[in-house]
């Protein structure tokens, strides 16, 4: 006999020995979990008045109606629905690897990650009232214009109250927006272009961006980006910024094409700069010196990459 038969047939028994009104507060929502050695577990609402009712008045009834169901001498016990899962066996499968991804998997397994963005804190799901309503507006003005209002940002609370939640909206809507917030150093100093049809300034420069995430007893590994800069910005950059400086880049992703001298068509994704800042404190010496020792010489931009651009205010190479 399955729990499900012995339960439907306890209601009914039930059902013919008490009066409906009890029926219906006591015994309507009960449920059973299991049967096992002589042990039946049953559910209840998480309602701590209707289970001191039923320990009362009821129990005796309920073990002698599952005793005769059964013909057996059960034990009861009554637990809560919040607390059902402490109850559940959960079968235990073995972990099975196969031969060929094995080295894989050890590998994977010994890498150390920086914990990532949580792709449910955005601005809408957090729950705004009198109390966090100032840190939320900044929060949302922070993301509507990095880098401007209120920088540096810093948020203080006590545990729980949503500061997690906050600053991950913000790199959220940032990712939503196309915008990139890059920390790096630069390979080689600013190279300075001009458009053929508006003679506008481009500079053109690399940052070499550490990795999130490293293997034990290896040194991090860089990324190198490519990032372009016009007008202004683009001579603040050539002016200012030069090779192994730390620096900060705000801007967006782009991916261009253009065809060669040979008419091979070829394709680079970039990061387009809006805002730059300088991120060296002043006590870091000679930025190249120290660039070169960590990263080596980097070679200098595409010899062969001053081709023409016959219409638009495309970039110079």
């Amino acid at each position: 006999m399955n729990v499900e038969d012995i339960w439907t047939d306890f209601l009914s028994k039930i059902k013919s020995k008490v009066s409906l009104m009890s029926y219906n507060y006591i015994f309507k929502d009960l449920k059973i979990h299991s049967y096992d050695d002589s042990k039946i577990i049953i559910i209840v609402p998480n309602n701590e008045l209707l289970l001191q009712n039923i320990t009362k008045n009821y129990n005796t009834l309920i073990e002698d109606t599952l005793n005769d169901i059964t013909n057996d001498t059960c034990t009861i016990e009554y637990v809560f629905q919040k607390d059902i899962e402490k109850f559940t066996k959960k079968e235990k499968k073995p972990v099975i690897i196969e031969e060929n991804i094995e080295d894989d998997f050890n590998d994977l397994k010994n890498y150390t990650y920086s914990s990532n963005f949580n792709p449910r804190h955005t601005f809408d799901t957090f729950i705004v009232g009198d109390s966090n309503k100032l840190a939320y507006g900044t929060a949302l003005a922070v993301a509507q214009n990095p880098g401007k209002l209120y920088n540096p940002y810093f948020i203080y609370a006590k545990s729980g109250l949503g500061k997690t939640h906050l600053a991950a909206s913000i790199a959220n809507k940032l990712i939503e927006n196309n915008k990139i917030v890059l920390m790096g150093r630069l390979t080689r100093d600013p190279e300075v272009r001009y458009t053929q049809t508006n003679n506008t300034l481009v500079a053109s420069f690399s940052l070499a961006v550490n990795r999130r995430f490293t293997k034990p007893g290896e040194e991090r590994q860089a990324d190198f980006i490519n990032v372009v800069a016009w007008s202004k910005l683009g001579e603040f950059c050539s002016k200012y910024f030069k090779k192994g400086q730390q620096v900060g880049i705000i801007g967006r992703i782009q991916t261009r094409n253009w065809d060669d001298e040979q008419g091979q068509k070829h394709y680079i994704t970039e990061v387009v700069a809006e805002e730059a800042y300088f991120a060296d404190s002043k006590r870091d010496g000679d930025a190249s010196a120290n660039f070169d020792a960590t990263f080596g010489a980097m070679p200098s931009a595409n010899p062969n990459s001053d081709f023409e651009i016959s219409s638009g205010d495309d970039l110079p190479f």
